[in-house]
């Protein structure tokens, strides 16, 4: 693994609790000498919540590999995902959860993030437990300190997927606003099919789903990726 310098990441989603899986997207990241490794969230069992988010981390920890990460929409409940988090990175330095907050990485590249789902109707009430979900404007008050950080190169991992006219045309306009508004470097979102694209000046993309085999090795320094298998 490279040194003081951030050149390739290994992303993935949907991890859904399979340490055995966790343990290849490991293997494959040291095997290809990833210098960080994004989480885009979903890293439990839905089945069992937060109940096996603690070896997840562990096992990432113990790699000693830079990574990032943020809680996917079933990651429930929010708060023991977080304490869990908190208490891994008492331990391993090498582990930073970005969920509404923010992380350097080497080389002075910044990662920040928002886990869970967006949520579209501002009248919506969030549910007790089932899913974690946010409003655009939450995102945009978090992330205002990063108006202070703007000579940072950035890089945005996302649960829910901004709106884009190819790729997610479905998407957030609010998260597209923002992107544009901050204009990091690479976005890496989570979802069901892996793909790249440019959304204004910055690099999109989705590394797919894991649990269904699909993550993607992101070179940042020649803004490209590619699909892999794990």
């Amino acid at each position: 693994m490279a040194q003081n310098i951030l050149t390739k990441i290994l992303a993935a989603g949907d991890i859904n609790g399979d340490t055995g899986l966790t343990e290849k997207i490991i293997e494959y990241a040291s095997d290809t000498a990833c210098d960080a490794i994004a989480l885009t969230g979903n890293l439990t069992n839905p089945a069992q919540n937060t109940s096996d988010v603690a070896e997840i981390f562990k096992l990432l920890g113990k790699s000693g590999i830079p990574s990032y990460y943020i809680p996917g929409p079933h990651d429930t409940p929010l708060v023991a995902f977080l304490r869990e988090a908190y208490n891994i990175e008492l331990i391993f330095g090498s582990m930073h959860g970005v969920h509404g907050t923010f992380a350097f990485a080497p080389r002075h590249y910044l990662f920040a993030g928002m886990g869970g789902e967006l949520v579209q109707d501002p009248k919506k009430e969030p549910p007790e437990s089932g899913s974690i979900q946010y409003e655009a404007w939450q995102v945009e008050y978090l992330f205002k300190v990063l108006k202070e950080m703007k000579d940072y190169p950035m890089i945005f991992l996302f649960a829910s997927q901004p709106k884009h006219r190819v790729a997610s045309p479905e998407g957030s306009d609010e998260l597209t606003q923002i992107i544009n508004t901050h204009q990091p470097k690479l976005v890496i979102v989570r979802g069901e099919e892996y793909f790249e694209r440019k959304l204004g000046s910055s690099l999109y993309i989705c590394p797919g789903n894991a649990s269904k085999g699909t993550a993607a090795i992101i070179d940042f320094q020649d803004r490209s990726s590619q699909q892999i298998v794990v």
